[in-house]
């Protein structure tokens, strides 16, 4: 990924054997960013029978830039 994405959100090691020689291979995985973004939305989601909740373009909006500053926070 060509953006700062904070790394895997929950990669898991998958330990393989090819000819004898051992190797450890990490699997891909959502990433941090996606897993804050979906976080954010869940979270919003909560509010979406209030009259004033922000509509769905909005919420997706809200969500990946929420998602942004938690990594951007983290990088610090």
């Amino acid at each position: 990924m060509n953006k700062i994405d904070g790394g895997y959100a929950f990669p898991t090691i998958n330990e393989s054997s090819v000819h004898g020689c051992s190797s450890l291979d990490y699997l891909d995985g959502m990433s941090l960013r996606d897993y804050f973004a979906g976080q954010a939305l869940a979270g919003l989601l909560t509010l979406s029978a209030h009259p004033q909740a922000p509509k769905t373009p909005d919420l997706v909006k809200i969500c990946v830039e929420t998602a942004d500053a938690l990594i951007e926070e983290l990088n610090k």
